[in-house]
């Protein structure tokens, strides 16, 4: 069976950049994630109301606290590839995080 992706919102999204490329765009993120052992970073599909748009929650998986986690925050970078079809009809791409959010619109 598949495991199950246990991400949680990272703190902010600092950076989202939209890069053309031959079949579609590639959406990369750079945030920040609060503690520095955060692992696994993904763009999570967030369900939207809101046509032509599509919504992402920048997560992260964070092993369990003990004593010596290291609490600095860490920069991360993450990047999807969307296809001609998936971006069919869309015109703005929203990723979130804890604090803030950043939106690009085609």
């Amino acid at each position: 069976p598949d495991a199950v992706y246990m991400g949680q919102p990272l703190d902010q999204v600092t950076e989202l950049r939209i890069e053309r490329v031959a079949d579609g765009a590639i959406v990369r993120v750079q945030g920040i994630a609060q503690r520095a052992d955060a692992y696994d970073i993904r763009l999570v599909p967030q369900p939207t109301d809101r046509a032509g748009e599509l919504h992402y929650q920048l997560q992260g998986e964070f092993p369990e606290v003990t004593r010596s986690t290291i609490r600095l925050q860490r920069p991360v970078t993450v990047a999807i590839h969307l296809t001609d079809q998936e971006l069919e009809g869309v015109r703005r791409i929203r990723v979130s995080a804890l604090r803030n959010a950043r939106e690009s619109r085609r």
